[in-house]
This record gives C-alpha cells, structure tokens and sequence, in this order.
C-alpha cells in the first residue's frame, strides 16, 4: 500500500511540473493592404496596444521602394505580446490621401528564448514564400561584428522584405511590406 502511495505521488508531481514547450509562432502577417481607418480593429483583433511617440519618425529612400516620394504622417505603432519576443506593428501612410504605404513587422529578442528569431525567420520566409507562390532573392552582408541574412520577394503590386540581424546570435528580424 505504501508503494502504491509513494507511486501515486510520484506520478501526481510529474504531471504538475511544467514542461518546457515551445509554444507556436502567432504572426499574421497580411499582404493586402489595409485602409488606415482598419488599423485600430486589425489591432484590437491581434492584441496590439498603441504607443505614441512626441515626435516624427521617417524613413530612409532605400528603406523600401518609392519611400523617398510620400510625405509620410506620425505613423502608428502598436505593440503586440508575443511573449519571448518584444514585437511592434509600425503602419506607415502617406499625406494627405492617408495610403497606408509600409507596414513594419518587427521583433527583437528578449534574451530568454536563443533561437526564437532565428526560428521566426525561417517561419516568415515560408508563410511569405507560400502566400505570395514566389521565392524570395536571398543576400547575407557580413561585417566584422555583426552580419545581416535579408530576403526580398517582389512582384507588379508588392514588394516584401525580410532581414534579420545576428550579433552573435540572430538578434532581430523584421518583415517590411509595401506596395507599388
């Protein structure tokens, strides 16, 4: 009977301890573009919270094709809680037709999961690969501290670019999609 008890605890101790599971990758990436007036229910529907910046944030001309001649407004950030990664939704529309022009997938490491990026990478270029029935031109830039794998999928209506930065580890990744 005591063995049996003993058994009994056993087992009821192995079945509280909390297995360490990766939990599945949740990224909606969306191609289509949206109308700046669905940005707060796109959100709303992702568990995106707004942040607002006191100041205006650009871009630079070769940060994705044409950037150079929008007006771009303040655009709209949202952060999202992806749990081992720190993950913003930036949307970023032109003045005054409010064209939603870019929006910037983003996320960067929290330091408690090693290959989360670098798995969110891999994850990204198959969703986009497959979503758009196109593979992407892959380019790596290496430097002394640090290098960068980036991936570009382009088509007559769409241009998606993915990179990722690795300092050691893959760091951080991002996902840029806009349209012609």
């Amino acid at each position: 009977m005591k063995a049996l008890q003993s058994l009994l605890l056993l087992l009821i101790f192995i079945a509280s301890c909390k297995t360490n599971v990766q939990k599945p990758l949740r990224v909606n990436l969306d191609f289509h573009r949206p109308a700046l007036n669905s940005i707060d229910s796109i959100e709303n529907a992702n568990n995106g919270i707004r942040i607002y910046k006191p100041y205006k944030i650009s871009v630079s001309k070769d940060y994705f094709p044409n950037a150079d001649k929008f007006n771009l407004g303040i655009p709209l950030i949202f952060l999202r809680d992806t749990s081992t990664l720190r993950t913003a939704v930036t949307y970023f529309f032109s003045e005054p037709d409010s064209l939603i022009r870019l929006v910037e997938y983003s996320w960067n490491s929290t330091g408690r999961s090693e290959n989360e990026v670098e798995r969110l990478f891999r994850h990204n270029d198959s969703t986009i690969t497959s979503q758009l029935n196109k593979s992407g031109i892959q380019t790596i830039d290496n430097q002394d501290t640090w290098s960068q794998v980036t991936k570009i999928w382009n088509n007559d209506s769409i241009y998606v670019e993915q990179f990722m930065v690795i300092q050691g580890t893959p760091g951080r990744t991002r996902v840029l999609v806009s349209w012609h």
